[in-house]
């Protein structure tokens, strides 16, 4: 298998889980001349994405004889001729439905792009369109610019800091060791990645782009909001960002930011994308009954869904948000009282607003129990700092009880300073999803 191709399948795999649930309506046939199969295209037809990205929605087809039953075990061939597209399985068997299906990356030319499939002696042909990129930003191929599985920090509140401002520290999980990457006298309110891994962080005024060579910091967007931003990546271009009211995607440098959805009563701190999916969630509204949407986005066009959920926080309010590659959902919940947990949610499943608390595992001593923000996650580990026992925290998304899910702690001046527990702070860890060439 070429480097590309292999590079392409593992990309498939990380991000596009074949468990589907398939919805018949708006089928397209296209008959069996000879009378033996049909083949129906069932969904991911007319797709739209950039060139060399893979496309968010799987192509499923369905084989029947011609009385329109199912052909379970049928072989379903796909195939393309567009420069630098890549189809993955090319081969696959119907399942006992009669249900088979491919995922496609677009090549490198813009415009149209096909995908043939046959199965017997019947065809068909999936059609989409390949826009061409705007600006590097934009490019899906990783960039690969930053150590992988490390996780970074912006803090206004740090022993490496030595002017009135902030700094990003970087931190190895493997060794736990951490290296100042640079400061600034801005005051900045969040970092995040792009869905190809470059980093951004955000103050209240605009977004400035960190190079990864010079760790120097270039403007790269106005922010139109009044109070608060965070920022996170958009798997169908570079950015989403919210503040105290509304949501907004980030294109390339130079472009307005642009209104996605509007929204009443927004907690700025909180924003997540499923890498999987390319949904997002948002909080809105007022404790104890806090409102988790679940919003249903491609990462390019406009929004085409949205579920509610109700997250009782008790006397906390939510601080801060990630979605694994699981598609589970974690909400940080603090307050100067006993409400400090870590939530998690999932669409189709029971919610757990105290799937992880901290209050009860410190033993109810209010010190202990820490104040916390901001939370990122990598693997199967989730990172958030305490702002009062000024700590790095780590937590396993696998673990049962409390005891098995509280990993490690970092005591360190580095992520917080004593005296302060109200600072800022963004936390970020490099996508897992990012495949880089030479890696095993």
């Amino acid at each position: 298998m070429s480097t590309s191709n292999k590079t392409a399948s593992i990309l498939f795999i990380l991000i596009f889980p074949f468990s589907l649930l398939v919805s018949c309506s708006g089928d397209k046939t296209d008959d069996d001349l000879e009378g033996l199969s049909r083949i129906i295209i069932s969904g991911g037809d007319h797709q739209t994405e950039r060139v060399g990205a893979v496309l968010p929605e799987p192509m499923i087809v369905r084989v029947t004889d011609i009385a329109g039953q199912p052909k379970p075990g049928a072989p379903v061939f796909f195939s393309t001729q567009n420069p630098g597209a890549a189809v993955d399985p090319s081969m696959a068997y119907t399942d006992k439905n009669g249900y088979a299906s491919a995922i496609f990356m677009l090549g490198s030319v813009a415009g149209a792009q096909a995908v043939g499939v046959r199965s017997g002696s019947d065809s068909t042909t999936f059609n989409h369109t390949a826009k061409a990129l705007g600006c590097t930003e934009e490019n899906p191929e990783g960039a690969c610019q930053w150590p992988a599985g490390h996780v970074f920090i912006t803090t206004t509140s740090s022993s490496m800091l030595t002017v009135v401002g902030s700094v990003l520290i970087d931190f190895d999980p493997e060794t736990g060791t951490t290296e100042k990457v640079l400061e600034t006298d801005l005051i900045l309110r969040d970092i995040g990645f792009s869905s190809r891994g470059e980093m951004f962080v955000a103050t209240n005024e605009k977004v400035y782009k960190v190079g990864p060579a010079t760790k120097a910091l270039t403007e790269y967007a106005d922010i139109p909001v009044l109070t608060g931003s965070e920022i996170e990546f958009n798997m169908g271009g570079v950015l989403l960002l919210v503040g105290n009211t509304n949501l907004y995607t980030i294109g390339c440098p130079g472009q307005d930011v642009s209104l996605l959805s509007e929204y009443y009563l927004v907690n700025y701190e909180n924003l997540a994308v499923d890498p999987v999916t390319r949904d997002f969630y948002i909080a809105t509204g007022s404790g104890p009954l806090y409102n988790i949407d679940y919003n249903e986005w491609d990462g390019i066009g406009e929004v085409t869904g949205s579920v509610r959920f109700e997250l009782n926080t008790g006397a906390g309010s939510p601080k801060g948000m990630c979605v694994d590659m699981e598609e589970f959902l974690y909400i940080t919940i603090d307050s100067n009282d006993n409400a400090r947990s870590v939530a998690r949610i999932k669409p189709g499943m029971e919610n757990d607003p105290k799937w992880f608390d901290f209050y009860d595992y410190f033993g109810g001593n209010n010190q202990l129990a820490g104040r916390w923000g901001d939370i990122t996650v990598h693997g199967d580990y989730l990172y958030l700092i305490d702002t009062r026992m000024n700590r790095l925290v780590v937590l396993d998304a696998t673990g049962t009880t409390d005891e098995e899910k509280f990993v490690t702690e970092y005591p360190d001046e580095v992520f917080s300073r004593s005296n302060s527990d109200s600072e800022r702070y963004g936390i970020a860890a490099v996508p897992e999803w990012i495949v880089c060439l030479g890696e095993d």
